[in-house]
This record gives structure tokens, sequence and C-alpha cells, in this order.
């Protein structure tokens, strides 16, 4: 897999990086279309810009799929720029680099992103998206669960759970929405809400940090509306053997199966060779 190199915010790819290939700058148009030369498949994530490069080499030589997840077509709180740390962190060595993030940057906020990804949409045989609340905004789409890595996210029993229950403010959801909302209907918690947005928690340190509590309250808004899907924390939270409260305020206790890697793969290989 390559990956954009300066862009790792929380560490996943520092911590997968025997799998993946980090580029930075202008080489990484360049890696991907000479890695997808000899593929049959290119999967891209997020990135609209690089499937309509790589469309526009390959055209229908290769198969070709979309995957969109959360902020690729939610976007972040208010379109705040401060949160896109591509557009501010990487520092290219040419003028003419630089130039060019500046502008993405500029017109990602004119609409030139969403452009972007309504034509790289019109042209995808396969589009897929993270969670279920993104069909709505994405022609055609086709819902590709999140897999939790069980070898690295599990219950540690040498652990005490000495604390109550945790939720997360982040730069998507509106983390006092679902205080009121809570509130609201009488759920009383010792809830700890950590601020990832101020102080991020490094991918390899979750499961440490996870294990130390008892519940995980997933109640997210974005947009004023709650989201009706476990996120990504929640399923890690359950492989790390705590509750979860969900957005219908009940408690889940299990990893869904449909969010087991090998359930996933199955369910993307056979796209991959429809």
């Amino acid at each position: 897999m390559i990956v954009f190199g300066p862009v790792d915010k929380y560490g996943i790819y520092d911590f997968y990086r025997k799998y993946c290939m980090k580029i930075e700058g202008l080489d990484y148009v360049k890696a991907c279309l000479s890695e997808a030369q000899d593929a049959d498949v290119i999967h891209v994530h997020s990135r609209s810009d690089i499937f309509l490069e790589s469309y526009r080499k390959f055209r229908h030589s290769k198969k070709m799929i979309l995957h969109y997840h959360g902020t690729d077509v939610r976007g972040f709180k208010g379109d705040d720029l401060k949160h896109m740390d591509y557009a501010k962190k990487i520092l290219a060595k040419s003028r003419r680099s630089i130039i060019r993030i500046k502008n993405r940057a500029r017109l990602i906020t004119t609409g030139y992103w969403r452009s972007a990804n309504e034509a790289a949409q019109k042209i995808s045989r396969i589009t897929l998206v993270s969670t279920p609340d993104l069909l709505r905004l994405v022609k055609d789409g086709i819902y590709m669960p999140t897999p939790v890595d069980t070898e690295h996210f599990k219950e540690d029993s040498q652990v005490k759970k000495e604390k109550k229950a945790l939720t997360f403010n982040t730069e998507v959801t509106d983390t006092d929405q679902a205080l009121q909302y809570l509130e609201s209907k009488n759920i009383n918690l010792d809830l700890e809400v950590y601020d990832r947005t101020k102080k991020p928690i490094m991918f390899r340190d979750m499961p440490s940090m996870l294990n130390s509590y008892q519940l995980y309250v997933d109640v997210r808004y974005v947009d004023n509306l709650v989201l009706e899907n476990l996120s990504k924390t929640a399923i890690e939270s359950l492989a790390c053997g705590l509750q979860v409260l969900d957005y219908e305020l009940k408690l889940v206790t299990t990893v869904p199966e449909l969010h087991l890697p090998l359930n996933v793969i199955s369910k993307l290989s056979k796209l991959y060779f429809l």
C-alpha cells in the first residue's frame, strides 16, 4: 500500500510500516501510477485526485475502486483547514510544490475537492464507503465495514479497568451536543471526555488506554445528526473487552461479525473478482 508520508497524525502508517510505502510531495502521484502499472486492481482510499490521475493513465484496462471515509465527503467541522494537516505540514523542496500545495488547500474551500469527488464517482465502477451514513452522500455506494485488528486490539487481563466511561472529542463530532443528549435521557455516567484534537493518541498506544476503561460512549453528532453506526473506536473498544453505549443508548458487548477481518476480506474479494 502506498501512503502519503507526511499525513500520519495518529501513527497508523508507522505502526503498519512493513506493509506501507510512504511517499512525500509530488513523488506521491508518480509512485502511485508506477506501482499501479503492474496491478490488476487499483483501490484508492480518499484521494479522488489520485483516482482521476489513475483513470487518465489506465482508463478501462484495470479495475478501479474508489473508497471514501467519513471526512472525505462529510468534511470537518466548519470545513476548518486547521484540521487538514496535509495542507500545513507538507514541506516540499521545490517552489512549484509549495505553490501546488497552497493552491490545493485553497481549492478545497472553493469546491474543487467536491467537484473532484463527483467526477471520480461518475467513472468509478465500484465506490465503497466506510460507514452507512455516507451512502446518502455518494452515488451508488457500497458499504464496506471497517475491520478491526484483533491482534492489536484485545483485552489485557493484567490491566484492572479502574476507570468507568470514556468518549472522545474529535475534529468531526459535536461532543457538547452528545453530552446534552445523554443528559436529556437521564444518562448519568462517570464520563471522561478525552480531546483527541489537542492531544492525539498514537495508534500503538490505543489498546493500553482503552483497556483501562469499562465503557465507551459512542454517541456522535455530525451536522446535527446522530450517526447510526458503531465508530471505529467503538469497535476497537469492544475488541479490548469494553462495553459500548451506542446511538440508541443500548449496550453492545461483542464485536459485530461484519467487522471481523476475515469477513471484511471475503466481502472485498468478491468485489475485486466480479
